[in-house]
């Protein structure tokens, strides 16, 4: 008797252990459902180009604020795709039509980490990249590799950032910011040349031409309205001498909007809220918004530097996940009312009172045609707290080991470059 008693006490449990495990494995399954759902939500707007797996021998992502391991840039022009992997200190190349891999091209050893990267049309490879000795242009082109190091953007002390590169059929170009005004540089080729890759420091750059404002890839100038801590709009002129001006919408004023290009009459541009990426596309005739697509900050793993472009009649997106790697093209647009709709509803959802302080702005405020800077809490958007952590470990890392103790590592293996911020 006591043993079927102990024999029942034990089928008993043992139903309680597997009901818990069956529940467990349901609610588990259920949150996996919802977040599939979601991403299929956004995913539905894009085609897939290209999609690299995430591994030791496909690419790496980093998700630390570092951020030099993942894929920071890629470029597409004719019918390759160009993606950046510092992580194996390389680039590598797929067919844009098929999605299938073609070759890499290993980074010269003198190279740390590249930052962007611009393909002309014959095929010549440039890459924003940075070395022991500063900001640096590379340029590959039928076997040949040059390096020359760029104009230093610590002279004097001024506050000097890159806030562009690309390149045309002339050769390669930089834009340079700060708090004064935007310039644009523009570098002879270099294609027939090559130079010493184990030297000291490369020689400079030679700037062939120099111009006020953010060049872009289709030639066009544009600026950024900015008043106070936010962006209200942007100004586009185009290679035909044509201004258009749009204005951003309020929830996407404190973001890293730019200019990305025009295709026919629709002029594009990528605004950031915090929350979301937005690729806005404005009538170029009205000023006024035409379509536009939303994509989520959680569906990055890690925020690339250079993450839209368009090439001919398409807009691409790179989006590093912890899976794949992928290269989208969009695909459907919202219309404007469907856009406007939907960020007004994300506005309208309650928040607690301490977002609802950081969401405060310095406002300039017109008295008596003085202006007035009104203080209050700012937030910073995501991806430029990120930008600025990046450069403050690099900064620190590069000073901690070239200025001051005068070691000179091998950028060989960039990622115990990075690690070796932590010794």
């Amino acid at each position: 008797m006591k043993n079927f008693k102990k024999i029942i006490t034990y089928l008993t449990v043992c139903s309680l252990v597997l009901l818990s495990i069956l529940s467990f494995s349901t609610v588990k399954s259920k949150a996996l459902g919802s977040g599939e759902e979601k991403d299929k939500l956004w995913f539905s707007n894009f085609e897939k180009v290209v999609s690299i797996p995430v591994s030791e021998k496909g690419i790496e992502y980093v998700s630390d604020m570092t951020g030099t391991g993942g894929p920071d840039a890629f470029d597409v022009k004719g019918d390759k795709v160009y993606v950046v992997d510092n992580a194996h200190h390389r680039l590598l190349i797929y067919n844009r039509i098929s999605g299938e891999y073609i070759e890499e091209v290993k980074l010269p050893e003198s190279i740390i980490w590249a930052s962007d990267i611009s393909v002309d049309e014959k095929g010549n490879l440039y890459l924003l990249g940075g070395s022991y000795n500063g900001n640096c242009l590379v340029t590959i082109t039928s076997g040949k590799i040059r390096i020359s190091s760029l104009p230093d953007t610590q002279k004097r002390g001024s506050c000097i950032t890159i806030s562009g590169f690309g390149s045309d059929e002339n050769g390669p170009y930089v834009v340079y910011a700060d708090l004064k005004e935007t310039r644009t540089l523009k570098f002879g080729n270099g294609t027939d040349k090559t130079n010493n890759l184990d030297a000291g420091k490369p020689e400079s750059a030679t700037v062939v031409e120099e111009k006020k404002g953010s060049l872009a890839r289709d030639k066009a100038i544009w600026k950024l309205n900015i008043q106070g801590m936010k962006r209200l709009g942007g100004q586009v002129i185009t290679p035909d001498g044509e201004v258009v001006t749009v204005a951003f919408p309020s929830q996407y004023q404190l973001g890293t909007n730019g200019y990305m290009g025009t295709i026919g009459n629709i002029v594009y541009w990528k605004l950031e809220d915090g929350k979301s990426y937005a690729i806005v596309g404005y009538d170029k005739k009205t000023g006024e918004i035409d379509r536009a697509i939303k994509i989520p900050l959680d569906v990055y793993s890690v925020i690339p530097e250079k993450g839209f472009l368009i090439e001919g009649n398409d807009v691409y997106v790179l989006i590093p996940s912890q899976e794949n790697v992928y290269v989208l093209k969009v695909a459907s647009w919202q219309s404007a009312d469907e856009f406007m709709k939907e960020i007004e509803k994300n506005d309208s959802i309650p928040v607690n009172s301490s977002e609802k302080l950081n969401e405060q702005t310095k406002s300039q405020v017109s008295i008596d045609g003085d202006i007035v800077v009104a203080t209050s809490v700012v937030t910073v958007p995501r991806s430029q707290m990120i930008s600025t952590a990046q450069n403050y470990q690099w900064h620190q890392w590069y000073c901690s080991k070239v200025n001051y103790d005068g070691s000179n590592l091998s950028a060989s293996n960039p990622i115990l470059a990075k690690t070796s911020l932590y010794n």
